[in-house]
């Protein structure tokens, strides 16, 4: 019963089968066909199914799958309805993003700002058969920081308002890598408008801004060309964007897979060479383990030795990951489990020492991604924060060097590994 909780079901193994098929390019195959069908069992509960594809906002691509692979007849008539009305939803939602982007796109030429987009509809057009089946939440627009309040003027202009919450500009300046402009009465039309495409304050940086340009590729959207990161770059920021994610990132892992598929010899060494340079060498082997946990094996032999991960990271880090919660994006104490992350992926121990410090004395830079929660009226509350701040200093220590163990032992009962306790 146990490691049930810790294995997948046959729902969410057909999902992470979807997924990891949905980026090659003009599949069928009567082995994934009987792979499918074998897990389409009596037993199979489509409601989980659709609750999980759902949130992964996978059903288009569910569609897609099923319609390939000439099953979708067989699927219950309520599963079709669904499915088939979600299908038409998301090429209509992507046309509108594709139209937004080239909009986007076409007024900052004008002002001679020549934007990288990442991730999104372009990365959709490279690695997706059908393409309007991947549903973009945003869009994601890299800009030379020299252009940004040229950049931020035009979004204004179309339309766009900053939000920040309860954080400042400076602050996101400060301490972040884009602000997030948004545009319709629903936000249905989100912009993050990035000058950098790593956290400043994780000892992260990107030395040769000039590579991310000169190696960007030209796609074609809409009858426009529209630049987006190189596949090799592509791929180490899938792997930096779920790592920011905390590894809770199930979509980002299958297009880090799908772009592997693209990947040669000499692209690989250009994927390790500039995660070098920017200070992200750990971040690329956590997300490469994980992200083979859930889809398989990928990586060459070569490129699997410069990704082998040492032993605090297999005992301490990895072990606590299972397939189940990378599908469900959710682990038990999974707020202090992020914090944990945080710790390890700072570099060298006087920056850990100084981050536990900050827990529970913050520095501005703290306030910023942590307690912001805390302010009332734009003030900060102290002493609730003084309090919490030891509080969660003690849970992170605790659950750094037991984590792994409880995920794995009789100490966690069945109910507490399962993420479908946690409402979503």
């Amino acid at each position: 019963m146990r490691q049930s909780m810790l294995e997948l079901k046959d729902e969410e193994k057909l999902l992470v089968l979807i997924a990891d098929s949905s980026t090659v390019a003009a599949y069928v195959d009567e082995q994934l066909k009987d792979r499918a069908g074998s897990l389409l069992g009596s037993t199979f509960d489509w409601h989980r199914f659709m609750k999980l594809a759902g949130y992964h906002l996978y059903l288009a691509a569910v569609a897609s799958f099923f319609k390939n692979l000439k099953m979708f007849e067989d699927l219950p008539r309520q599963v079709q309805e669904v499915l088939e009305k979600e299908y038409f939803l998301s090429h209509a939602r992507f046309l509108k993003k594709e139209h937004e982007l080239l909009e986007i796109v076409h007024e900052m030429e004008k002002e001679n700002i020549h934007p990288i987009i990442v991730k999104g509809i372009p990365l959709a057009y490279l690695l997706y058969d059908d393409f309007g089946a991947r549903a973009s939440k945003d869009i994601d627009v890299l800009i030379p920081p020299a252009d940004l309040e040229r950049a931020k003027k035009v979004l204004v202009r179309e339309g766009y308002s900053l939000h920040s919450g309860t954080r400042t500009p400076e602050d996101f300046r400060s301490y972040h890598f884009h602000y997030i402009y948004c545009r319709g009465e629903h936000v249905d039309s989100v912009v993050e408008l990035h000058w950098n495409l790593l956290y400043p304050t994780l000892d992260h940086r990107i030395v040769d801004r000039a590579q991310l340009e000169e190696q960007a590729i030209q796609v074609q959207v809409g009858g426009k060309t529209v630049r987006t990161l190189s596949l090799p770059h592509a791929f180490w920021h899938m792997s930096i964007h779920a790592l920011y994610k905390y590894c809770l990132a199930f979509r980002s892992f299958a297009e880090m897979k799908g772009i592997a598929r693209r990947l040669d010899e000499s692209d690989w060494e250009r994927v390790f060479s500039w995660s070098s340079q920017c200070n992200t060498d750990r971040e690329i082997t956590l997300a490469v383990n994980l992200c083979e946990s859930l889809y398989g094996n990928f990586l060459s032999e070569s490129a699997r030795r410069k990704t082998e991960a040492n032993s605090f990271m297999k005992y301490f880090i990895l072990s606590s990951y299972y397939p189940r919660a990378l599908v469900w994006e959710w682990l038990p104490f999974a707020a202090t489990h992020e914090l944990v992350m945080i710790l390890y992926l700072r570099k060298g121990f006087v920056h850990r020492l100084q981050y536990l410090y900050h827990l529970v004395v913050p520095d501005r830079a703290t306030l910023f991604n942590l307690y912001s929660a805390y302010r009332e009226g734009g003030r900060v509350n102290r002493l609730k924060m003084h309090f919490n701040g030891f509080y969660v200093l003690l849970k992170v220590v605790l659950l750094t060097l037991v984590a792994g163990v409880l995920m794995r032992s009789k100490i966690l009962t069945a109910r507490m590994l399962d993420p479908e306790r946690h409402s979503r």
